[in-house]
């Protein structure tokens, strides 16, 4: 390190401290004066190459103005027009003087910095029929609706984008550390529009629209295929969505090529774990172990529910208690719900009606015969008779009750849409049973860590 940085360092520090100190204005004061010239000066230094190539500047104004100004004294162009926010006005003053521009020399144009569409035709009127090749737009200052609309406009005319990149950065100033900003020629456009279009496909993704997501980060692909980001979560959207249609061979394959970007890309190595355990989970499902089919259903319905489709969550947390019961029957008493043989229990239509009279009371019809076929309701009646340790205590009629709202639904038999209140309802009465059925399988894991398997990954 030369005499002149570790004088410069020096400074770099005694700026830190003021603000460590909360002497923010006089940091401000000290930056300008004594760290100012020479972070300039060393930037401008580096960009001899585009100095006097470009005669129009465009430039987004947002809250940091030094790297709108490191740009226009870089490139040094003959007019700047700045595209402004009524909440960003104010930056221009120190802007204008900074970079010494005459007022012969700027215009701006006032935008919704929320409206992509605003920032495009700004852009559009500055450019009006002049050479692109001479226009060059800096998208430093703006956030990120700016600088989509400024990435589509560059784009589509064909001009050049700047950005004020940095090596290394305070996070509690949040602020590039002075001396180490650089300009970055980004030759595609689209990486900058693709984190708007990720910001979305996470928005669809965090919403449980895994169908859509997919759909958005392959169309940014189209565009932009080197964005590694995008080929990782690409392969993660679309494992969670075929794992919502109960394509679990196809979740599988998409799970192994998340796998393999995040290790040839080396990103998003902390999800590495998690998504080799949920893979083994998709193969258990399809190896039909018991406890896991349950509680596929079971995590199917809950998502179902916290995105208000009541209809399909009541449809499948009916399925996961009548699977349930049905798994248990011949697991552990060898009766099979589809093909039933009860001769190993004599006296159970007796017993079988006895039941039936405490569930339904009047409206109780007697059987001739057991169930040819058992559903949820002869299920957990059987279960009962039998004394079962998963149904003990239980209030038959209250699961008839739940029952029939299920009945009751637009997607079965009724008129109506199922409510929450319906929804809560059933789940409140299912669920214990529920968990003492997956407690005989993992009597060392709470129910809650064993949902917290099927959640799909953290990709913020």
């Amino acid at each position: 390190m030369s005499e002149e940085e570790l004088v410069q360092q020096e400074k770099v520090d005694q700026w830190f401290q003021l603000h460590a100190n909360n002497q923010n204005e006089e940091a401000n004061t000290f930056y300008w004066r004594e760290i100012w010239p020479w972070v300039s000066q060393k930037f401008v230094k580096q960009c001899s190459q585009y100095v006097n190539k470009f005669e129009t500047l465009i430039s987004l104004v947002g809250m940091s103005p030094e790297p709108i100004i490191l740009t226009i004294l870089a490139l040094k162009p003959a007019e700047v027009k700045f595209i402004i926010s009524p909440e960003t006005k104010k930056m221009l003053d120190i802007i204008v003087e900074k970079a010494n521009l005459k007022p012969s020399q700027y215009e701006t144009e006032k935008v919704d910095s929320s409206n992509i569409e605003e920032v495009y035709l700004s852009i559009r009127k500055f450019i009006g029929n002049s050479d692109t090749s001479k226009i060059a737009i800096d998208i430093s200052g703006g956030k990120k609706s700016m600088v989509g609309g400024a990435a589509q406009a560059a784009g589509y005319f064909g001009c050049t984008v700047f950005y004020v990149d940095y090596h290394e950065y305070h996070k509690d100033l949040r602020k590039p550390i002075p001396g180490t900003e650089y300009l970055s020629l980004l030759r595609n456009p689209y990486e900058i529009f693709g984190e708007l279009e990720m910001d979305r496909a996470q928005e669809l993704y965090r919403a449980g629209d895994f169908s859509a997501a997919v759909e958005v980060v392959s169309r940014l692909l189209i565009k932009a295929p080197e964005i590694k980001e995008a080929r990782i979560k690409k392969e993660i959207f679309a494992m969670y969505n075929a794992w919502d249609a109960y394509l679990f061979e196809k979740a599988q394959h998409h799970a192994t090529a998340a796998l393999g970007w995040i290790e040839k890309y080396k990103r998003f190595n902390e999800l590495k774990e998690t998504l080799i355990e949920q893979k083994e989970i998709l193969q258990k499902i399809l190896e039909q172990e018991s406890p896991w089919i349950v509680l596929n259903h079971y995590t199917k319905a809950m998502q179902y529910g916290s995105r208000q489709k009541y209809d399909f969550a009541i449809l499948l947390l009916y399925r996961t208690l009548e699977l349930l019961l049905s798994l248990r029957l011949k697991e552990k008493y060898d009766i099979n719900a589809s093909a039933p043989d009860y001769s190993a229990f004599p006296n159970l239509l007796e017993k079988f009606n006895q039941k039936v009279k405490e569930i339904y009371g009047r409206a109780a019809k007697l059987q001739n015969s057991l169930p040819l076929k058992i559903g949820l309701m002869a299920g957990i009646t059987l279960l009962s008779i039998f004394d079962d340790p998963i149904v003990q205590n239980i209030d038959l009629k209250h699961v008839r009750e739940q029952a029939d709202n299920r009945n009751q639904g637009i997607l079965a038999h009724g008129l109506k849409p199922n409510t929450k209140k319906q929804f809560d309802s059933m789940n409140r009465e299912f669920k214990p049973i529920i968990k003492r059925f997956l407690k005989s399988y993992f009597p060392d894991e709470s129910f809650e860590s064993l949902l917290e398997k099927f959640k799909p990954v953290n990709l913020n």
